[in-house]
């Protein structure tokens, strides 16, 4: 009997110590669960907190591209307004020479008109010697070189 009991005694402590094997794995097993589970959080945080990273990234990227964009954009309006102002510049330059050339053949027709006007009067002959009057290349001559003026100054203003 003392030999059914001790083994008896064996069995319940054999099966005591399976059971607390069994309590410690599963415990062990629930730690590992545990640390796995913060683990994954963990990395979980780690790439939410790189995305926000990389997003806060990204506007700033986008924001410094559009601020160059208008820049580039303004600098080039600049440039346009300057072109154009200098355009106007030159074209008004082009007006006044034109003007000032058209103003000068204008005063050198009327000169011309009126020493034909007073020569037709006769005061031209009367101041001119008596040894020169009606040879032909003596009053022509000053008219001859006011035209070859007036040519020369009109060929350039048409360049």
């Amino acid at each position: 009997a003392e030999e059914r009991k001790a083994a008896a005694e064996e069995r319940k402590a054999a099966a005591a110590a399976k059971e607390e094997e069994r309590r410690a794995a599963k415990a062990a097993a629930a730690a590992t669960a545990a640390e796995e589970k913060e683990r994954r959080a963990s990395m979980a945080e780690a790439a939410g907190a790189r995305k926000a990273v990389e997003a806060e990234a990204k506007r700033v990227e986008d924001q410094e591209r559009k601020a160059a964009e208008e820049e580039a954009a303004a600098a080039r309006k600049r440039s346009a307004d300057e072109t154009k102002a200098a355009e106007a510049e030159a074209a008004a330059a082009r007006k006044r020479l034109a003007d000032e050339t058209r103003a000068r053949v204008e005063a050198e027709r009327q000169s011309r008109q009126q020493e034909a006007l007073g020569k037709a009067n006769g005061t031209a002959a009367e101041s001119e010697p008596e040894s020169h009057r009606g040879l032909p290349g003596r009053s022509s001559h000053a008219s001859s070189i006011s035209s070859t003026r007036l040519e020369r100054s009109q060929s350039r203003v048409s360049m």
